[in-house]
This record gives structure tokens, C-alpha cells and sequence, in this order.
């Protein structure tokens, strides 16, 4: 059982048992490629787009299209992340699943499976406490620290604290960042040799200044407590595990891809692929825990808007 999950294994419908219910819960492998295919046909989109545009318009819509792309690409970025997350759960192929996602989903952002799993497995079974390693959800969400995530400031903070922490221990470190390198310089020289210079920088902006953002936002979303103000020292007391329930708009279907949307479902049971989280809501609302399930529903607005009061008014 996982910090701020309910014990699963006593649960019934009134006709089947939870672990029986659970065995048949197999991922659908063509929905997740689906998706991750999705995720790189906006990015395709979103780089096309910039190139056409700007070729045509002044600086005022070359500068105007350069931030409405890169916050579309930032966002893609950052769907297209959410399932290397699917990815260490060991549900995006039934064989290979780790080198398949290696190099495919984690292309961008320098990561493995391997690397990701070991810390991600960490924030499951310490949620809530001080020795989480997901704590973004200790900063509050003050417009100061949004600002820091726009600069890039605090990306570049946790890029060195994830990188420098545990070096020798990080298995095909060196790999997964010379991929990226590669990624990233066929994208820009690509860019370059269109004379797109414009695209380019609306690509860095995406990756270095929207793509966090949208990440570390939709962390604080998922685990913050909605009235916990900016006094609050979460390295001195511990937060407590909070899980949450968004909606299923297309918005919300990919700010949490991969099912990052209905993120309690995730703590409950982690080894559950999103595929399955229709089939999983629908048989625990006809348990006891429905009560439970329905008083974590909000919304990813009236999250973000209730936490920003808390942030500017305590």
C-alpha cells in the first residue's frame, strides 16, 4: 500500500475482488503509440507552422508567432514526456519496452527508462515525506516562481541537482544525453539550413522556458495542498500525500497525458496502465471508495487559480 492509498486488496464491487478485477486490466499498447505519435505530429506542426509564418510577417508577427509556437511546442514537449512515466511503469510494448522508449520518447530530454524508473519508483513509496524525489509540489505557486520557470531559472536549478546528485549511479547517462545532443542539433540545424532563425528561437523557448513550466505547474496541480500559503517550509515539516482526480477535456487529456489527468488512480495502483483508467474508475465508483474518488475531482483552472490566491494572500 502507498502513502495516500487506500488498501486495494479488500476492495470488492459486490461481485468481483479487486485483485481479480485488476488481472484483467492488460495495456492497450495502440492507444499509448497512438498517442505518443499524436504528441510528435503537433511538435511536426507546431515547427512547421513558425517556419511558414514568419517567412511572411513582419517582426511584430514574427515575434508574435514565436510565442504562441513555443508555448505549443513547450506544451507538446511535455505530453510527449508524460509517457516515458508510462514508459517505467513497463507499458508502452510488451517486449523491448525500455530501448523502445529510450529511443523514442526520450529523445528530448535526455533521460532512460532505467534512470527515470529508479527515481520515479522513490516518489510512490514516499509521497508526501522528505525523502519524495518528485517535490516540486513543495514551492507554492506565486508568481515569482512562475516567473523562474519562464526564465528558465529553476530548470536549470533541478538540471543540475538531478545531474550532479548521484552521477555514478545514473546507468547510461552519457547515451541518453549524446541521443538528445543529436535530437536537438538535427532539429536546429535543420532550422538553420531552411534559414528559419526565428523557429530556432521559438524551439529554445519551448524547451528551455514553456516545456518546464507546463511540467513543474502540473506537478504542484497534482500534489500540492490547495491552502498550503508560501510560508510553508516543506523540507522542515512534511506535506502529507495528496492525489487529485482532473477532468477529461481535450485540454486536460494531454497537459496530463498518459493519464496524468486522473493521477490518484496512478498512486492507487501504479503498475494500472492509463489505457485501462476508464475500466479502473468505473469499478471502484461501484465500491465503497467512490465517496473518496469523488471528493478529489476538480479541475485544472480551479486548481491554479485557488492555489495562486493561497500563494498571494495565505
Amino acid at each position: 500500500m502507498f502513502p495516500g492509498s487506500p488498501h486495494l486488496q479488500s476492495i470488492t464491487n459486490g461481485h468481483t475482488a479487486w485483485p481479480a478485477f485488476r488481472r484483467t486490466l492488460t495495456p492497450r499498447f495502440r492507444v499509448v503509440w497512438r498517442d505518443i505519435i499524436l504528441c510528435y505530429g503537433m511538435l511536426g506542426i507546431g515547427l512547421f507552422t513558425c517556419v511558414v509564418v514568419t517567412k511572411t510577417t513582419g517582426l511584430i508577427g514574427d515575434v508574435l508567432t514565436v510565442i504562441v509556437c513555443s508555448i505549443w511546442c513547450g506544451y507538446w514537449l511535455h505530453a510527449l514526456l508524460l509517457f516515458g512515466h508510462e514508459a517505467a511503469h513497463g507499458n508502452i510494448a510488451p517486449k523491448y519496452n525500455d530501448p523502445i522508449a529510450n529511443w523514442t520518447i526520450w529523445l528530448p530530454f535526455g533521460l532512460t527508462t532505467e534512470r527515470y524508473r529508479r527515481t520515479h519508483w522513490e516518489h510512490h513509496i514516499h509521497l508526501g515525506d522528505h525523502d519524495d524525489t518528485e517535490h516540486s509540489y513543495h514551492n507554492c505557486m506565486h508568481p515569482w516562481f512562475l516567473l523562474q520557470l519562464v526564465t528558465g531559472i529553476y530548470f536549470i536549478k533541478i538540471l543540475g541537482e538531478y545531474h550532479g546528485k548521484s552521477l555514478s549511479k545514473q546507468a547510461g547517462k552519457t547515451g541518453a544525453i549524446l541521443r538528445t545532443a543529436i535530437f536537438h542539433g538535427i532539429t536546429i540545424g535543420t532550422l538553420w539550413w531552411f534559414g528559419s532563425f526565428a523557429t530556432i528561437m521559438m524551439w529554445l523557448l519551448g524547451t528551455f522556458a514553456f516545456f518546464p513550466l507546463f511540467a513543474t505547474v502540473r506537478q504542484i496541480l497534482e500534489h500540492r495542498h490547495v491552502e498550503a500559503g508560501c510560508e510553508r517550509d516543506f523540507t522542515k515539516e512534511e506535506h502529507e500525500p495528496v492525489n487529485r482526480m482532473f477532468g477529461t477535456d481535450l485540454f486536460s487529456r494531454y497537459f496530463g497525458a498518459a493519464g496524468f489527468n486522473r493521477h490518484l488512480l496512478h498512486h492507487w495502483d501504479p503498475t494500472v496502465s492509463y489505457t485501462r483508467f476508464d475500466d479502473m474508475e468505473r469499478f471502484l465508483l461501484e465500491t465503497p471508495l467512490r465517496h473518496q474518488l469523488q471528493a478529489t475531482r476538480s479541475t485544472y483552472r480551479k486548481t491554479f487559480t485557488d492555489m495562486l490566491r493561497s500563494a498571494l494572500h495565505g
